[in-house]
């Protein structure tokens, strides 16, 4: 396994081909794993919109936000089912966003594996946006079909695993997971590697489809051999890829969420001259660095589905 090739033709066929950019860009719609949690206290009601209260009685809120915070009881009052109707309608939202990212990023695995497939081919011209799309579609709903058995498949494994301990904890009072604190270390390594054997499998999988045109379900049976036959260079790989995409994204969008800042400190004003002045420089800093952040985040995903490429035909080919 050559690794050094792998990682600097993947950088030239996205650099030639700059039509991948864009299909990468979709693709991050659906690589990119976006995990978040949230936590509610046991406030009221009542704490929450006292004026100029936060959580804690010692600290105050910004005299804007604490209109805000009024107006919001206020309506809630007077007109509840405006608060459920805005509440149903961003939902509804957020659900459309997620239906068509997750189509959106179908294609665009799927024209970044297409498109790095030829582009790695002998005498290829540089590559057009409306060649790969049409290259693109006889493989769509195929990985479509795939990526929703493994959303299926990792929420079942993660119920299996989860559930379980969680009951016993309970049950236990959680005398459980103390004895579980000298197994954590080893069972976090066990799940890295799993983490990562899943990643493989997904990604070549992905390149199984488009490049030997197989079917959903057979190409997990190919990608599953190729991992088993050679697990070394697979995990190698998947191992950089996937933390070097997360180093790379963390790099751009700090600049992205530093864009934020004017706007967060303004709210610690009473002026709306302040806040007008804090939402238009942070608004004028997003507007300025949102073209670089989806041009670098096309990049970084076109170079990962072609590095994905290169590797299959690799391991396929050294057969």
């Amino acid at each position: 396994m050559k690794y050094e090739l792998v990682f600097s033709k993947a950088w030239k066929i996205i650099w030639k081909n700059k039509a991948l950019w864009l299909f990468g860009l979709l693709a991050s719609c659906s690589r990119s794993i976006n995990s978040g949690s949230g936590s509610g206290g046991g406030q009221s009601s009542g704490s929450l919109f006292n004026p100029g209260v936060a959580a804690s009685p010692s600290l105050q809120w910004p005299g804007l936000i604490n209109q805000w915070l009024l107006q919001l009881k206020n309506s809630w009052e007077t007109e509840p089912w405006l608060i459920v109707l805005f509440i149903l309608a961003v939902f509804s939202f957020i659900l459309l966003i997620i239906v068509v990212s997750f189509f959106l990023g179908a294609l665009g695995r799927v024209g970044v594996a297409r498109g790095a497939w030829l582009a790695n081919q002998e005498n290829e011209e540089k590559l057009s946006i409306g060649k790969i799309f049409s290259e693109s579609l006889p493989y769509l709903w195929r990985v479509v079909l795939l990526t929703i058995v493994v959303w299926v498949g990792l929420m079942v494994l993660v119920s299996l695993v989860v559930l379980p301990v969680l009951f016993l904890a309970l049950i236990s009072a959680g005398i459980l997971l103390l004895f579980m604190i000298p197994f954590l270390l080893p069972l976090s390594l066990v799940m890295l590697g799993i983490t990562v054997s899943i990643f493989v499998l997904v990604e070549q999988s992905v390149v199984a489809i488009v490049v030997e045109d197989l079917g959903t379900f057979e190409a997990i049976q190919r990608a599953w051999n190729i991992l088993r036959d050679y697990p070394l260079p697979n995990l190698i790989v998947g191992a950089a890829l996937m933390f070097g995409q997360g180093l790379v994204t963390a790099l751009i969008l700090l600049p992205f969420l530093l864009t934020f800042l004017p706007f967060l400190f303004s709210l610690f004003f009473e002026t709306r001259v302040a806040l007008s002045l804090g939402f238009a420089f942070s608004g004028i800093g997003f507007l300025l660095y949102l073209p670089v952040t989806l041009v670098l985040t096309g990049m970084l995903h076109a170079y990962i589905g072609s590095a994905w490429v290169l590797t299959y035909q690799q391991l396929t080919q050294s057969k």
